[in-house]
């Protein structure tokens, strides 16, 4: 009987296996679209950016992200520092074409990522790459309904920046490494993109290669994903893609942290239910 049950993993395990191949082909469909931001909407550019109020790390300190300016140095993720070359902003009211769902930003709790990573609440555009074990992620392929979660906007307005250095980067946002601006997408997408004319030219776009490789679902592809990273999830198979690997870490990290603390809630109820001693 147990060799029976051995041999259903196996063969379960080469399923997963030749269903990641499959997955690899299909996430390539389309990756020409998703990296360019653009959709079936020619009148809506979505951003890649951190929402205001991300404290980037600088030479002097974290510092939001609404308060760099051109010649700032933020500290890396290669090691030292990289000097800021301009900061790209992008202004989306409700009732524009670009209030829409993809407009909604990416909340990363606070050690959503790891032990303290981000140090607090960390928002960014849904197509706004985390590094992740050594490859760039696009946020919204991370979300898992509880640490991460596509949240909807309080405020009547949203307002992203984006960093550009001279080399793509992985910068600390809220202490959590994340992409620079990869200018290799249209400059015009944001707002103040005459700035960028008046200091460099009408450079529409960048000629810059990743610092680190970018992983991206199509369509098709993050359907494929959805199930096969319940199989990554509950048993433990590599299937050697790195978005459903980093899928299935975080959403197990998720597990833990909420069962911690719900373990620690009970103690503290308990505590303060018990009845005083008797002396």
């Amino acid at each position: 009987m147990a060799s029976s049950n051995k041999l259903s993993r196996r063969e379960s395990v080469r399923l997963v296996a030749k269903t990641s191949a499959v997955l690899a082909v299909a996430s390539q469909l389309g990756s020409k679209a998703h990296a360019a931001g653009r959709h079936s909407d020619p009148d809506f550019c979505e951003p890649v950016c951190y929402l205001s109020g991300t404290q980037i790390e600088t030479r002097d300190g974290p510092v939001g992200i609404e308060k760099i300016q051109i010649g700032d140095e933020v500290a890396v993720h290669r090691g030292g520092w990289a000097r800021v070359k301009w900061i790209g902003t992008m202004q989306i009211s409700q009732g524009s074409s670009g209030w829409k769902h993809r407009s909604k930003p990416v909340v990363f709790r606070r050690g959503s990522l790891g032990d303290n990573v981000p140090n607090r609440d960390l928002y960014v555009s849904q197509q706004h790459a985390m590094l992740l074990d050594d490859v760039f992620i696009p946020a919204k392929y991370l979300v898992n309904g509880s640490s991460i979660e596509i949240v909807s906007p309080r405020e009547h307005s949203l307002e992203y920046f984006q960093i550009e250095c001279e080399n793509h980067e992985a910068v600390f946002a809220n202490g959590a490494p994340a992409e620079s601006l990869f200018a290799t997408e249209d400059r015009r997408r944001f707002s103040n993109f005459e700035d960028y004319s008046k200091l460099y030219g009408e450079a529409l776009v960048g000629n810059m290669t990743p610092y680190r490789p970018i992983h991206r679902f199509s369509a098709v592809g993050a359907k494929i994903g959805a199930l096969l990273g319940a199989l990554v999830l509950h048993m433990g198979v590599d299937v050697g893609n790195p978005v459903l690997h980093a899928r299935a870490r975080l959403k197990l990290r998720a597990r833990r942290i909420t069962a911690s603390e719900a373990f620690t809630t009970r103690r503290v109820l308990s505590a303060t239910s018990a009845p005083p001693s008797q002396s």
